[in-house]
């Protein structure tokens, strides 16, 4: 049995407070978390190895081989944002389905950043293609989406915290016209705002968001860590961060630690826009399991929304919000009714500025917070203005459940 490990820390050598950070006890990765981590000028670090290793197996047995030395394309100026799509889901889903096994195997192969290196698995995923293709299938036939879920951390009772804005008034997403409607959310130590991952670059100079959906298991967008063209560097990441506060990283701040796996065919397009991230010793990483602190959402993947539902996505966006600052980094957020399934994407009217992408769109169900979707963009033309998040299912529910710890 493996001593039990405090998971964060509070600023610089203070423990974490908010619950003991309980661990389940794990099977360690091959370097402790000790030999794993450093802990340099306030931040967390994942130790590089001088040369990483040539396979990975994954604790599914997967192998993952090493490719080639990446070299980070440049950070964006401020915050990542999403590509505008060349062709549309449907098209790409069409064209997925003329493939066959071995070429849908290739198409759909995972990459993943890990110690400067990318990763690819050993064999194409024969398995998953036929199980995709199935799904592909049941769509053309005009049958539902399977749909499929998993439980959060917690569930409120009572009143909601989120803010709501009826479709009546809602502003134009993403480019604010009129009022800006978002709230802000300085009770950022307390559930759900807490398990809200703040990605940023290790000089903070701009960044996105991601959603935990399980202890040790987040979402997000691809272009948070891609630019469609090549990788980012190495992300720094932290949960519940509220510039504001006297100790603005009450969980601490983490730079790696961490296994992200996006399609390799995503280019910029919406289809492939999503990103499945994992933190636990399924992969040799550090082995963390943030969860297990701050709480995470649930899934539901294959939901089609009626338009009578709230959808809510909050994150950390950058300037402008109500007031005028976004006080970069901290949570805002509003729920707003409207959501229409379209295709692979939800289209949904909350309010969004740049900073945001990667931010989960859930809904609430009985008081349980479900995850539907990833936020990827927002567009405007002469009929409408509205945003758009990369649907949970399908293919980004594939790699979520083999590509995780899920």
């Amino acid at each position: 049995m493996v001593e039990r490990m405090q998971l964060l820390v509070i600023g610089v050598g203070t423990v974490c407070a908010l619950q003991a950070c309980a661990i389940a006890d794990q099977e360690e990765p091959a370097r402790s978390r000790a030999e794993a981590m450093s802990f340099e000028d306030g931040v967390y670090k994942e130790v590089q190895l001088a040369v990483p290793p040539a396979v990975v197996v994954d604790r599914r047995g997967q192998r993952w081989l090493r490719q080639r030395a990446v070299v980070p394309v440049p950070d964006p100026v401020g915050h990542p944002t999403a590509r505008t799509s060349s062709r549309s889901p449907s098209k790409i889903a069409s064209e997925l389905a003329a493939m066959s096994d071995a070429e849908l195997a290739e198409k759909i192969r995972p990459i993943s950043l890990y110690q400067g290196h990318e990763y690819t698995l050993e064999q194409p995923p024969l398995e998953q293609a036929r199980q995709f293709r199935a799904e592909l299938e049941r769509r053309a036939r005009g049958l539902p989406d399977l749909q499929r879920s998993g439980k959060p951390s917690e569930t409120t009772l009572g009143p909601l915290p989120e803010a709501m804005l009826p479709k009546a008034n809602q502003p134009a997403p993403q480019i604010v016209i009129g009022t800006d409607s978002r709230a802000q959310r300085r009770d950022n130590t307390t559930y759900p705002w807490r398990s809200i991952l703040w990605i940023t670059s290790s000089s903070q100079s701009g960044g996105g968001t991601a959603q935990l959906i399980g202890a040790s298991t987040a979402v997000s967008a691809a272009h948070v860590f891609h630019s469609g063209s090549g990788w980012y560097s190495t992300r720094r990441w932290a949960p519940g961060v509220d510039s504001q506060d006297a100790n603005p990283y009450p969980y601490g701040r983490t730079d790696g630690c961490y296994w992200v796996t996006i399609p390799a065919a995503y280019d910029g397009d919406s289809y492939y826009d999503f990103a499945v991230i994992e933190f636990s010793n399924m992969f040799p990483t550090c082995n963390l399991y943030p969860g297990n602190t701050v709480g995470w959402m649930g899934w539901w993947s294959g939901f089609v929304p009626s338009g009578s539902e709230f959808g809510y996505v909050y994150g950390y966006p950058g300037d402008p919000c109500p007031g005028g600052s976004c006080h970069w980094p901290q949570i805002w957020g509003i729920g707003s009714t409207g959501m229409d399934e379209d295709g692979d994407n939800v289209d949904h009217y909350a309010d969004t500025t740049g900073g945001e992408s990667g931010s989960g769109l859930y809904i609430i169900d009985g008081g349980t917070r479900y995850v539907i979707g990833a936020h990827r963009a927002g567009f405007s033309n002469i009929f409408d203005d509205w945003n758009e998040a990369r649907r949970l299912e399908g293919l980004f529910y594939s790699f979520m459940k083999d590509y995780t710890a899920l």
